[in-house]
Protein backbone atom coordinates (compact mmCIF):
# COMPACT_ATOMS: atom_id res chain seq x y z
CA UNK A 1 0.00 0.00 0.00
CA UNK A 2 1.14 2.98 -1.18
CA UNK A 3 0.63 5.14 2.33
CA UNK A 4 2.17 8.65 0.36
CA UNK A 5 -1.59 9.15 -1.43
CA UNK A 6 -2.92 9.61 2.33
CA UNK A 7 -3.43 13.32 3.12
CA UNK A 8 -2.60 15.15 5.93
CA UNK A 9 -6.36 15.22 7.05
CA UNK A 10 -6.31 11.20 7.43
CA UNK A 11 -3.65 11.37 9.66
CA UNK A 12 -5.66 14.10 11.47
CA UNK A 13 -8.35 11.98 12.02
CA UNK A 14 -6.24 8.91 12.97
CA UNK A 15 -4.25 11.29 15.34
CA UNK A 16 -8.07 11.93 16.89
CA UNK A 17 -8.93 8.73 16.92
CA UNK A 18 -5.67 7.74 19.50
CA UNK A 19 -6.60 11.02 21.39
CA UNK A 20 -10.28 10.68 22.45
CA UNK A 21 -8.91 6.85 23.13
CA UNK A 22 -6.76 7.83 25.96
CA UNK A 23 -8.69 10.79 27.00
CA UNK A 24 -11.50 7.95 27.73
CA UNK A 25 -9.55 6.30 29.86
CA UNK A 26 -10.05 7.82 33.28
CA UNK A 27 -13.80 8.09 32.20
CA UNK A 28 -13.96 4.44 32.08
CA UNK A 29 -14.82 3.70 35.85
CA UNK A 30 -17.54 7.24 35.92
CA UNK A 31 -19.94 5.42 32.96
CA UNK A 32 -18.84 8.25 30.05
CA UNK A 33 -15.89 6.43 29.17
CA UNK A 34 -16.39 2.88 27.53
CA UNK A 35 -19.44 4.10 25.35
CA UNK A 36 -16.94 6.84 24.61
CA UNK A 37 -13.83 4.33 23.80
CA UNK A 38 -17.29 2.17 21.60
CA UNK A 39 -17.78 5.31 19.25
CA UNK A 40 -14.22 6.51 19.07
CA UNK A 41 -13.29 2.41 17.85
CA UNK A 42 -16.18 2.41 15.47
CA UNK A 43 -15.21 5.54 13.70
CA UNK A 44 -11.77 4.34 13.22
CA UNK A 45 -12.79 0.55 12.22
CA UNK A 46 -15.57 2.33 9.77
CA UNK A 47 -13.58 4.83 8.21
CA UNK A 48 -9.68 4.20 8.72
CA UNK A 49 -10.18 0.73 8.51
CA UNK A 50 -11.95 0.73 5.35
CA UNK A 51 -9.27 2.72 4.01
CA UNK A 52 -6.59 0.04 5.24
CA UNK A 53 -8.60 -2.78 4.42
CA UNK A 54 -9.90 -1.80 1.11
CA UNK A 55 -7.63 -0.47 -2.18
CA UNK A 56 -7.51 3.18 -0.77
CA UNK A 57 -5.94 3.88 -4.53
CA UNK A 58 -8.35 2.76 -6.21
CA UNK A 59 -10.52 5.72 -4.25
CA UNK A 60 -7.92 7.86 -5.19
CA UNK A 61 -8.78 6.89 -8.79
CA UNK A 62 -12.37 7.18 -8.31
CA UNK A 63 -12.97 10.30 -6.85
CA UNK A 64 -10.13 12.15 -6.84
CA UNK A 65 -7.39 14.08 -4.06
CA UNK A 66 -9.40 16.97 -3.11
CA UNK A 67 -12.62 15.15 -2.75
CA UNK A 68 -11.04 12.08 -0.40
CA UNK A 69 -9.47 15.09 1.63
CA UNK A 70 -12.82 17.10 2.27
CA UNK A 71 -14.23 13.53 3.29
CA UNK A 72 -11.23 12.54 5.41
CA UNK A 73 -11.37 16.61 7.11
CA UNK A 74 -15.24 15.96 7.90
CA UNK A 75 -14.28 12.68 10.11
CA UNK A 76 -11.89 14.76 11.93
CA UNK A 77 -14.62 17.53 12.52
CA UNK A 78 -16.66 14.79 13.70
CA UNK A 79 -14.20 13.70 16.15
CA UNK A 80 -13.71 17.05 17.44
CA UNK A 81 -17.01 17.88 17.89
CA UNK A 82 -17.64 15.01 19.72
CA UNK A 83 -14.57 14.66 22.15
CA UNK A 84 -15.53 18.63 22.96
CA UNK A 85 -18.83 17.85 23.77
CA UNK A 86 -18.57 14.72 25.36
CA UNK A 87 -18.02 15.88 28.81
CA UNK A 88 -20.35 18.73 29.30
CA UNK A 89 -23.14 16.82 28.20
CA UNK A 90 -22.01 14.20 30.20
CA UNK A 91 -22.09 16.23 32.99
CA UNK A 92 -25.59 18.29 31.94
CA UNK A 93 -27.47 14.79 31.43
CA UNK A 94 -26.08 12.75 34.27
CA UNK A 95 -25.32 15.47 36.93
CA UNK A 96 -26.86 13.56 39.60
CA UNK A 97 -24.31 10.62 39.19
CA UNK A 98 -21.35 12.39 38.74
CA UNK A 99 -18.84 11.10 41.17
CA UNK A 100 -20.43 7.82 41.26
CA UNK A 101 -18.49 4.77 39.68
CA UNK A 102 -19.58 3.45 36.23
CA UNK A 103 -22.16 0.79 37.75
CA UNK A 104 -21.35 -1.92 34.67
CA UNK A 105 -18.00 -1.79 35.38
CA UNK A 106 -18.82 -2.64 38.75
CA UNK A 107 -21.33 -5.24 37.85
CA UNK A 108 -18.63 -6.99 36.02
CA UNK A 109 -16.13 -6.85 38.74
CA UNK A 110 -18.47 -7.79 41.11
CA UNK A 111 -20.70 -10.10 39.41
CA UNK A 112 -23.82 -8.58 40.76
CA UNK A 113 -25.53 -11.46 37.99
CA UNK A 114 -25.02 -13.83 40.28
CA UNK A 115 -27.11 -12.52 42.68
CA UNK A 116 -30.03 -14.31 43.85
CA UNK A 117 -32.28 -11.11 42.73
CA UNK A 118 -31.04 -10.49 39.82
CA UNK A 119 -31.34 -14.51 38.85
CA UNK A 120 -35.02 -14.27 39.91
CA UNK A 121 -35.85 -11.24 37.41
CA UNK A 122 -34.03 -13.21 34.45
CA UNK A 123 -36.46 -15.78 35.19
CA UNK A 124 -39.44 -13.24 35.00
CA UNK A 125 -38.23 -11.91 31.72
CA UNK A 126 -37.81 -15.14 30.31
CA UNK A 127 -41.51 -16.11 31.07
CA UNK A 128 -42.63 -12.89 28.98
CA UNK A 129 -40.35 -13.33 26.42
CA UNK A 130 -41.29 -17.03 26.06
CA UNK A 131 -44.71 -16.14 26.03
CA UNK A 132 -44.14 -13.20 23.39
CA UNK A 133 -41.58 -15.92 20.94
CA UNK A 134 -44.46 -18.51 20.74
CA UNK A 135 -47.14 -15.50 19.56
CA UNK A 136 -44.52 -14.65 17.56
CA UNK A 137 -43.38 -18.09 15.82
CA UNK A 138 -47.47 -19.27 15.27
CA UNK A 139 -47.35 -16.34 12.81
CA UNK A 140 -44.53 -17.40 11.13
CA UNK A 141 -45.81 -20.71 10.66
CA UNK A 142 -49.07 -19.46 9.58
CA UNK A 143 -47.08 -17.62 6.74
CA UNK A 144 -45.38 -20.78 5.83
CA UNK A 145 -47.78 -23.00 5.66
CA UNK A 146 -46.82 -24.20 9.07
CA UNK A 147 -43.22 -26.20 7.13
CA UNK A 148 -41.65 -26.34 10.80
CA UNK A 149 -38.19 -27.93 9.29
CA UNK A 150 -37.57 -24.91 6.97
CA UNK A 151 -38.37 -22.59 10.05
CA UNK A 152 -36.43 -24.48 12.54
CA UNK A 153 -34.22 -27.12 11.57
CA UNK A 154 -33.32 -25.91 8.03
CA UNK A 155 -29.91 -27.44 7.96
CA UNK A 156 -31.73 -30.65 8.54
CA UNK A 157 -34.00 -30.58 5.66
CA UNK A 158 -31.90 -28.67 3.25
CA UNK A 159 -34.59 -26.14 2.46
CA UNK A 160 -34.93 -22.48 4.58
CA UNK A 161 -38.21 -20.61 4.42
CA UNK A 162 -38.11 -17.11 5.62
CA UNK A 163 -41.75 -16.45 7.55
CA UNK A 164 -41.03 -12.31 7.06
CA UNK A 165 -40.16 -11.60 3.44
CA UNK A 166 -41.25 -8.54 1.57
CA UNK A 167 -40.81 -6.35 -0.52
CA UNK A 168 -37.64 -3.96 -0.33
CA UNK A 169 -39.51 -0.85 -1.03
CA UNK A 170 -43.17 -1.67 1.51
CA UNK A 171 -46.54 -0.78 0.60
CA UNK A 172 -49.22 -0.65 2.85
CA UNK A 173 -48.48 -2.76 5.95
CA UNK A 174 -45.34 -4.33 4.71
CA UNK A 175 -43.72 -2.05 7.99
CA UNK A 176 -45.06 -4.56 10.33
CA UNK A 177 -43.61 -7.70 8.65
CA UNK A 178 -40.29 -5.52 9.45
CA UNK A 179 -40.91 -5.23 12.71
CA UNK A 180 -41.52 -8.98 13.22
CA UNK A 181 -38.19 -9.33 11.74
CA UNK A 182 -36.78 -7.42 14.24
CA UNK A 183 -38.80 -8.32 17.31
CA UNK A 184 -37.20 -11.92 16.20
CA UNK A 185 -33.87 -11.23 15.88
CA UNK A 186 -34.14 -9.47 19.43
CA UNK A 187 -35.69 -12.45 20.84
CA UNK A 188 -33.23 -14.65 19.79
CA UNK A 189 -30.21 -12.63 20.90
CA UNK A 190 -32.16 -12.25 24.36
CA UNK A 191 -32.79 -16.00 24.58
CA UNK A 192 -28.82 -16.45 23.74
CA UNK A 193 -27.98 -14.17 26.48
CA UNK A 194 -30.44 -15.59 28.96
CA UNK A 195 -28.87 -19.03 28.29
CA UNK A 196 -25.62 -17.65 28.80
CA UNK A 197 -26.05 -15.68 32.29
CA UNK A 198 -29.11 -17.75 33.96
CA UNK A 199 -28.54 -20.12 36.70
CA UNK A 200 -31.62 -21.49 37.12
CA UNK A 201 -31.40 -24.97 34.78
CA UNK A 202 -35.41 -25.11 33.32
CA UNK A 203 -34.95 -21.16 32.35
CA UNK A 204 -31.11 -21.80 30.89
CA UNK A 205 -32.70 -25.27 29.06
CA UNK A 206 -35.49 -23.63 27.56
CA UNK A 207 -33.43 -20.52 26.24
CA UNK A 208 -31.57 -22.43 24.95
CA UNK A 209 -34.18 -24.59 23.39
CA UNK A 210 -35.45 -21.38 21.76
CA UNK A 211 -32.16 -19.95 20.73
CA UNK A 212 -31.45 -22.86 18.95
CA UNK A 213 -34.45 -22.84 17.38
CA UNK A 214 -34.76 -19.47 16.68
CA UNK A 215 -31.25 -18.74 15.28
CA UNK A 216 -31.15 -20.79 12.36
CA UNK A 217 -33.31 -18.45 9.62
CA UNK A 218 -30.08 -15.71 10.47
CA UNK A 219 -27.15 -18.16 11.00
CA UNK A 220 -27.99 -19.77 7.76
CA UNK A 221 -29.53 -16.87 6.05
CA UNK A 222 -27.68 -14.20 3.56
CA UNK A 223 -27.29 -11.04 5.90
CA UNK A 224 -24.42 -11.33 7.91
CA UNK A 225 -25.01 -8.25 10.24
CA UNK A 226 -28.35 -10.48 11.82
CA UNK A 227 -26.56 -13.50 12.04
CA UNK A 228 -23.77 -10.99 14.71
CA UNK A 229 -26.79 -9.59 15.97
CA UNK A 230 -28.17 -12.69 17.29
CA UNK A 231 -24.80 -14.61 18.15
CA UNK A 232 -22.72 -11.89 19.62
CA UNK A 233 -24.93 -11.11 22.94
CA UNK A 234 -24.72 -14.50 24.22
CA UNK A 235 -21.38 -15.38 22.74
CA UNK A 236 -19.47 -12.40 24.82
CA UNK A 237 -22.41 -12.85 27.85
CA UNK A 238 -20.95 -16.94 28.01
CA UNK A 239 -17.28 -16.14 27.90
CA UNK A 240 -16.74 -12.65 30.30
CA UNK A 241 -19.53 -13.22 32.91
CA UNK A 242 -20.29 -17.18 33.03
CA UNK A 243 -17.16 -18.83 32.12
CA UNK A 244 -15.19 -19.05 35.22
CA UNK A 245 -11.37 -19.09 33.36
CA UNK A 246 -7.77 -17.12 33.14
CA UNK A 247 -7.91 -14.50 30.84
CA UNK A 248 -5.82 -16.64 28.55
CA UNK A 249 -8.32 -18.71 27.87
CA UNK A 250 -11.03 -16.40 27.29
CA UNK A 251 -8.79 -14.87 24.92
CA UNK A 252 -8.21 -17.86 23.20
CA UNK A 253 -11.99 -18.71 23.10
CA UNK A 254 -12.59 -15.63 21.23
CA UNK A 255 -9.99 -15.55 18.96
CA UNK A 256 -11.82 -19.31 18.19
CA UNK A 257 -15.09 -17.74 17.78
CA UNK A 258 -13.52 -15.25 16.09
CA UNK A 259 -11.77 -16.88 13.04
CA UNK A 260 -15.20 -19.56 12.87
CA UNK A 261 -17.36 -16.56 12.21
CA UNK A 262 -14.92 -14.68 10.01
CA UNK A 263 -14.87 -18.20 7.70
CA UNK A 264 -18.81 -18.55 8.00
CA UNK A 265 -19.45 -15.03 6.82
CA UNK A 266 -16.68 -15.51 3.85
CA UNK A 267 -18.71 -18.65 3.38
CA UNK A 268 -21.98 -17.06 3.40
CA UNK A 269 -20.42 -14.19 0.50
CA UNK A 270 -19.38 -16.38 -1.34
CA UNK A 271 -22.15 -18.64 -1.73
CA UNK A 272 -25.10 -16.43 -1.23
CA UNK A 273 -26.24 -16.82 -5.03
CA UNK A 274 -27.99 -19.54 -3.47
CA UNK A 275 -29.92 -20.98 -0.20
CA UNK A 276 -26.65 -21.72 1.93
CA UNK A 277 -28.42 -24.88 4.01
CA UNK A 278 -28.74 -26.43 -0.38
CA UNK A 279 -25.46 -25.18 -1.30
CA UNK A 280 -23.61 -26.95 2.27
CA UNK A 281 -24.02 -29.79 0.86
CA UNK A 282 -21.40 -29.45 -2.35
CA UNK A 283 -17.77 -29.41 -1.01
CA UNK A 284 -17.07 -27.01 -3.91
CA UNK A 285 -18.86 -24.48 -1.67
CA UNK A 286 -16.27 -24.56 0.65
CA UNK A 287 -13.69 -24.73 -1.83
CA UNK A 288 -14.42 -21.14 -3.14
CA UNK A 289 -13.82 -19.72 0.44
CA UNK A 290 -10.35 -20.80 0.27
CA UNK A 291 -9.93 -19.67 -3.56
CA UNK A 292 -11.24 -16.34 -2.59
CA UNK A 293 -11.30 -14.94 0.40
CA UNK A 294 -11.51 -11.00 1.60
CA UNK A 295 -14.66 -9.22 2.95
CA UNK A 296 -17.13 -6.92 1.22
CA UNK A 297 -19.47 -4.53 2.62
CA UNK A 298 -17.24 -2.25 4.73
CA UNK A 299 -16.58 1.00 2.63
CA UNK A 300 -18.37 3.85 4.90
CA UNK A 301 -15.39 5.94 3.59
CA UNK A 302 -16.58 5.24 0.13
CA UNK A 303 -19.78 6.06 0.90
CA UNK A 304 -18.72 9.14 2.51
CA UNK A 305 -16.42 10.07 -0.66
CA UNK A 306 -19.73 9.10 -2.83
CA UNK A 307 -21.49 11.55 -1.23
CA UNK A 308 -19.00 14.28 -1.60
CA UNK A 309 -18.45 13.61 -5.04
CA UNK A 310 -22.07 14.20 -5.43
CA UNK A 311 -22.58 17.12 -3.49
CA UNK A 312 -19.81 18.42 -5.55
CA UNK A 313 -21.24 17.53 -9.08
CA UNK A 314 -24.76 19.02 -7.70
CA UNK A 315 -26.70 15.92 -8.01
CA UNK A 316 -26.79 15.55 -4.62
CA UNK A 317 -27.55 18.51 -1.77
CA UNK A 318 -27.89 17.64 2.38
CA UNK A 319 -31.65 18.07 3.02
CA UNK A 320 -31.02 19.91 6.49
CA UNK A 321 -33.81 17.78 8.24
CA UNK A 322 -35.96 16.33 5.71
CA UNK A 323 -34.13 12.94 6.70
CA UNK A 324 -34.34 13.07 10.31
CA UNK A 325 -38.76 13.68 9.61
CA UNK A 326 -39.30 10.19 7.60
CA UNK A 327 -37.09 8.36 10.16
CA UNK A 328 -39.55 9.56 12.28
CA UNK A 329 -42.74 8.91 10.70
CA UNK A 330 -41.18 5.69 8.86
CA UNK A 331 -42.83 2.96 11.41
CA UNK A 332 -46.28 4.35 10.28
CA UNK A 333 -47.91 1.69 7.53
CA UNK A 334 -47.81 2.86 4.16
CA UNK A 335 -51.83 1.33 3.86
CA UNK A 336 -52.21 4.31 6.75
CA UNK A 337 -50.28 6.73 5.50
CA UNK A 338 -49.72 6.29 1.66
CA UNK A 339 -47.36 9.61 0.97
CA UNK A 340 -45.72 9.01 3.84
CA UNK A 341 -42.11 9.97 2.45
CA UNK A 342 -39.61 7.53 1.78
CA UNK A 343 -35.89 7.29 3.57
CA UNK A 344 -32.99 8.42 1.54
CA UNK A 345 -35.27 8.74 -1.73
CA UNK A 346 -32.90 11.77 -2.59
CA UNK A 347 -29.42 9.64 -2.02
CA UNK A 348 -31.19 7.35 -4.54
CA UNK A 349 -31.77 9.92 -7.16
CA UNK A 350 -28.04 10.88 -6.96
CA UNK A 351 -27.51 7.25 -7.48
CA UNK A 352 -29.70 7.52 -10.49
CA UNK A 353 -32.28 5.48 -9.69
CA UNK A 354 -34.52 8.29 -10.44
CA UNK A 355 -33.62 7.69 -13.96
CA UNK A 356 -36.10 5.29 -16.26
CA UNK A 357 -39.82 4.58 -14.94
CA UNK A 358 -39.72 0.73 -14.08
CA UNK A 359 -41.23 -0.05 -10.78
CA UNK A 360 -39.64 -3.80 -10.49
CA UNK A 361 -36.55 -2.15 -11.25
CA UNK A 362 -36.44 0.44 -8.41
CA UNK A 363 -37.73 -2.07 -6.25
CA UNK A 364 -34.96 -4.49 -7.64
CA UNK A 365 -32.47 -1.77 -6.69
CA UNK A 366 -33.29 -1.22 -2.68
CA UNK A 367 -30.49 -2.65 -1.43
CA UNK A 368 -30.72 -2.65 2.80
CA UNK A 369 -34.10 -2.76 4.74
CA UNK A 370 -33.18 -1.61 8.30
CA UNK A 371 -34.19 2.26 9.10
CA UNK A 372 -31.86 4.60 11.31
CA UNK A 373 -34.97 5.41 12.35
CA UNK A 374 -34.79 2.35 14.75
CA UNK A 375 -31.92 4.30 17.31
CA UNK A 376 -35.38 6.37 18.46
CA UNK A 377 -35.85 3.56 20.98
CA UNK A 378 -32.96 3.66 22.34
CA UNK A 379 -33.63 7.25 23.96
CA UNK A 380 -36.90 6.31 25.05
CA UNK A 381 -35.30 2.77 26.77
CA UNK A 382 -33.32 4.99 28.96
CA UNK A 383 -36.03 7.39 29.81
CA UNK A 384 -37.78 4.42 31.01
CA UNK A 385 -35.25 2.82 32.90
CA UNK A 386 -33.90 6.20 34.23
CA UNK A 387 -37.10 6.41 35.68
CA UNK A 388 -38.14 3.39 36.65
CA UNK A 389 -39.41 3.24 40.75
CA UNK A 390 -37.26 0.44 41.26
CA UNK A 391 -34.02 1.93 39.79
CA UNK A 392 -34.79 4.74 41.76
CA UNK A 393 -34.60 3.04 45.30
CA UNK A 394 -31.42 1.28 44.01
CA UNK A 395 -32.98 -1.98 43.67
CA UNK A 396 -33.72 -4.08 40.55
CA UNK A 397 -31.19 -2.20 38.65
CA UNK A 398 -28.87 -5.28 37.12
CA UNK A 399 -31.17 -6.77 34.91
CA UNK A 400 -31.78 -3.33 33.34
CA UNK A 401 -28.36 -2.87 33.12
CA UNK A 402 -27.53 -5.99 31.29
CA UNK A 403 -30.57 -5.37 28.95
CA UNK A 404 -29.58 -1.83 28.47
CA UNK A 405 -25.23 -3.39 27.06
CA UNK A 406 -27.90 -5.88 25.22
CA UNK A 407 -29.81 -3.80 23.02
CA UNK A 408 -26.98 -1.39 22.86
CA UNK A 409 -24.94 -4.65 21.36
CA UNK A 410 -27.82 -5.45 19.17
CA UNK A 411 -28.05 -1.61 17.55
CA UNK A 412 -24.76 -1.03 17.35
CA UNK A 413 -24.66 -4.45 15.36
CA UNK A 414 -27.64 -4.88 13.26
CA UNK A 415 -28.43 -0.69 12.50
CA UNK A 416 -24.93 0.64 12.19
CA UNK A 417 -23.66 -2.57 10.06
CA UNK A 418 -26.36 -2.86 7.29
CA UNK A 419 -27.53 0.75 6.86
CA UNK A 420 -24.91 1.39 4.82
CA UNK A 421 -22.98 -1.73 3.68
CA UNK A 422 -26.26 -2.77 2.44
CA UNK A 423 -26.55 0.24 0.22
CA UNK A 424 -23.03 0.22 -1.27
CA UNK A 425 -23.26 -4.06 -1.83
CA UNK A 426 -26.60 -2.78 -3.40
CA UNK A 427 -25.03 -0.48 -5.56
CA UNK A 428 -22.86 -2.63 -7.42
CA UNK A 429 -25.18 -5.66 -7.46
CA UNK A 430 -27.99 -3.33 -9.06
CA UNK A 431 -25.87 -1.08 -11.28
CA UNK A 432 -24.29 -4.36 -12.54
CA UNK A 433 -28.24 -5.17 -13.20
CA UNK A 434 -29.33 -1.80 -14.35
CA UNK A 435 -26.78 1.00 -14.11
CA UNK A 436 -29.06 2.33 -11.96
CA UNK A 437 -27.95 2.75 -8.03
CA UNK A 438 -29.62 2.44 -4.74
CA UNK A 439 -31.16 3.88 -1.62
CA UNK A 440 -32.33 2.19 1.41
CA UNK A 441 -35.79 0.60 1.81
CA UNK A 442 -38.70 2.58 3.42
CA UNK A 443 -41.58 0.72 4.84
Amino acid sequence: MDLSIFPISFLVALMLVGIGLWLCVPGLRHGWGLPAMVVLLTVGAWYIGDALYNDYSEYFREFGKETLENAWWQVGLFLVTFLALLRPVHQAINHRLRGRQSFAIKSYEKRLVNEGEVQQQIDRIFTLLLGVWVLLMLVALMRINWDFGSLFIPYLTGHMEFPWARERVGGTYDSLLSLAQYLQIFLTAAFGLIFAISHNPWTRAMAGLCFFLSAPIFVFGRARNTMLAVVTPGLLAWVMIRLQASWLVRALIIVSAFLGINFWMLYILENRDEQIVAAMKSEESFDRVSEKGGHRGLNMFQELAYINHFMKMGTYRPNWGARYWAEIVNPIPRGIWPGKPYVGIDYSAARGMSQGGYAEEQKEGVAATISTGGISALPVFAVCVGNHPDLQHGQGHHIYCHLSVFLWICRGVLFQASSWKGCREGVVAGGKRSGRGVCRASS
